[in-house]
């Protein structure tokens, strides 16, 4: 199943999951029932600050997804590994399903990490919280690759035991965030 949320930083976010639609609130204090798929009920705003905070709330995510450090770029930032069995993550300039500028937090596997990793706070069942992207990111930063306003993002949670390299890309075990920077 995927879960679409789109939003544009500040306002309320617009959720849908297959046929039907509801909005859920961006607080932080949302209330998470118990899932059996991914669900992203509130995120904070993704900005052009890369170094920002950035909370997932929802449920269905799974724990200690599997991690790999960039042995070049040596920032501390890590990717999550695709995986059959523990979960992953991406965020995305652009459209997932279509062409992006650049991808954070996701290695196909552990011997292809990316330039851009994500600093990885904590990651359970409900609640995701990355501190800052990787240093080849940001207006200000040393980094290859920009983050600017109006920027299409995308964060996708890819669900326990689901292989995201799978096509069509999203598969449907996934939650996916939609917002502009």
């Amino acid at each position: 199943m995927i879960i679409t949320i789109s939003s544009t930083v500040g306002y309320a976010a617009a959720s849908s999951v297959g046929e039907s639609s509801t909005t859920a609130a961006t607080s932080s204090s949302a209330s998470v029932v118990a899932c059996t798929h991914p669900q992203v009920t509130a995120v904070s705003p993704i900005t052009t600050n890369a170094s920002a905070t950035i909370v997932i709330k929802g449920c269905g995510f799974g724990d200690n997804p599997e991690t790999v450090v960039n042995p070049y770029v040596q920032d501390g930032a890590v990717d999550t590994v695709e995986s059959d069995v523990s979960p992953s993550m991406a965020i995305i300039d652009g459209n997932p399903a279509g062409s992006w500028a650049w991808e954070a937090g996701f290695a196909i596997n552990s011997n292809t990490p990316d330039s851009i990793g994500i600093h990885l706070a904590s990651w359970n069942d409900t609640t995701i919280v990355i501190d800052g992207l990787g240093s080849e990111l940001g207006p200000g930063r040393s980094g290859l690759y920009s983050l600017s306003t109006g920027d299409p993002i995308s964060a996708i949670i890819v669900g326990p035991n689901c292989a995201a390299a799978t096509a069509p890309f999203p598969p449907a075990c996934t939650a996916t965030y939609q917002t502009t920077a």
